[in-house]
């Protein structure tokens, strides 16, 4: 069944919200490494800025669980779903963005 235009603007919407907060991570990463360039990092800079990679991949994670439970009508299952399956989700996830895009034209 094919989505309406308001779960895809939803769906959007969602992906945007989870960018936003990717963008915010990156930011925060470097403005700290900037200051490294000054300060050396200490071991807790270190560990924080690990913290923020932390996000950073989860937030990630959240894009491709988000449109496979709305592409795929699943959510992968298995703490490493991401492993076998991240080229095939990136094909998916190309294909999902040109019908998005042709869609919203």
């Amino acid at each position: 069944m094919r989505a309406s235009r308001e779960e895809v603007l939803s769906l959007v919407g969602h992906i945007d919200y989870i960018l936003e907060a990717l963008q915010a991570i990156a930011e925060e990463a470097r403005r700290k490494v900037r200051d490294f360039l000054c300060n050396p990092p200490t071991a807790f800079d270190l560990r924080g800025i690990g913290s923020l990679l932390h996000d950073f991949y989860t937030a990630v994670e959240d894009v491709f669980e988000v449109i496979a439970g709305n592409v795929n009508g699943a959510i992968p299952e298995g703490d490493t779903w991401h492993n076998g399956q991240f080229q095939e989700e990136i094909g998916r996830f190309r294909a999902f963005l040109l019908e998005l895009s042709r869609r919203l034209a």
